[in-house]
């Protein structure tokens, strides 16, 4: 479900909201303007809305399934391809159509949105990463929140994950201390802001330097 999509279905849902039950059908027959996924949608949501369970419209309006494809929009970022997954979020390569350069946009599932401990720590995420300035360490361009979605927008960086480098056989050692040097300047300079990593990603999503 895209951004627009979200923002469409929280208005006409709320609307509903305010409308008395007995008028709810004739409004919902008109904002849907014969739109019936959008109707079935904002019924479910009202349906829901009157279970004991229901306690936040934002776990409901964006559910653990909608995920971004390309040519969808967040912010003012078009997304072109996922990246890949972690923890914390889905990462996405996207381009910003205002400075048309590519970008990596890491968007947390909106499920995840309504959990105020995965909330805070993306958000320290954000800023403990802007903080930092290094060659191994991506750059931090904006980290901002739209329709309920939040997201960090990075420095793309093309390449290969580790993953995909390293042989069956492993790595020679050369190429091995090549690799930690860099993870390792790189944490130092993190823990030296007191910045202290939860895990290790080198490599993962877009080519992390």
């Amino acid at each position: 479900m895209t951004p627009e999509r979200w923002s469409r279905l929280r208005e006409v849902f709320g609307a509903a909201l305010e409308t008395p039950e007995s008028e709810r059908p004739r409004f919902l027959e008109s904002a849907c303007e014969g739109d019936t996924e959008l109707r079935v949608e904002v019924d479910r949501l009202l349906a829901g809305n009157q279970e004991p369970t229901w306690q936040s419209p934002a776990t409901m309006l964006f559910p653990v399934a909608a995920e971004l494809a390309p040519g969808d929009m967040v912010g003012r970022y078009r997304i072109e391809a996922k990246l890949g997954e972690g923890g914390m979020g889905v990462v996405y390569r996207s381009r910003d159509i205002h400075l048309d350069r590519v970008v990596a946009v890491k968007v947390l599932p909106a499920d995840r949105v309504a959990d105020p401990d995965r909330k805070r720590r993306f958000i320290q995420e954000a800023k403990a990463a802007s903080a930092l300035n290094h060659p191994n360490i991506i750059t931090i361009h904006d980290f901002a929140e739209e329709h309920g979605t939040q997201f960090i927008v990075m420095e793309y960086v093309p390449g290969k994950a580790l993953d995909q480098l390293i042989p069956l056989k492993g790595l020679r050692t050369a190429e091995t201390l090549k690799y930690a040097v860099q993870i390792a300047d790189a944490l130092a300079k993190a823990h030296a802001a007191g910045i202290v990593h939860r895990r290790l990603e080198a490599g993962q999503h877009h080519g992390h330097r």
